[in-house]
């Protein structure tokens, strides 16, 4: 949750400035139809703020090293889920109620239109912000 908070606005910037877009985060944008390698096609500035993000809520929320761990771990499978591409009845978007979290669809759609669903797995801000679509 906190994660996904810090990420979401450093993700609308890359997005609302162009120059941001073009030199950091266009590469992980080339490809409109996902599959899971798209987690790890950016440049090295996009996964610096990706992993920065992540040190961030991990420093703010105290955890200790397990849970760290457990973190790490819980992120990297919502990420290689989300970039999947699949929209199976198993997935955490299908299983949690519904809109809780944007899942591989909504994701897809970002890829697709560029211009809402900003959000790494849950939606709020996107609700929140006027930025969602289906």
């Amino acid at each position: 949750f906190v994660y996904d908070g810090v990420f979401y606005f450093a993700h609308l910037a890359m997005h609302r400035d162009p120059s941001i877009y073009q030199k950091i985060h266009y590469k992980h944008h080339k490809a409109t139809r996902l599959c899971s390698v798209e987690v790890v096609r950016h440049s090295f500035a996009d996964g610096f703020l990706q992993v920065l993000a992540n040190i961030i809520t991990l420093n703010v929320l105290g955890l200790s090293a397990y849970t760290r761990a457990v973190h790490n771990i819980v992120v990297t499978y919502l990420l290689t889920e989300t970039h999947s591409g699949y929209d199976m009845p198993w997935m955490l978007h299908n299983i949690l109620p519904r809109g809780v979290l944007g899942g591989s669809p909504a994701h897809e759609a970002h890829h697709r239109y560029g211009s809402g669903n900003y959000h790494q797995f849950f939606t709020y801000f996107d609700k929140l912000l006027g930025f969602q679509i289906q």
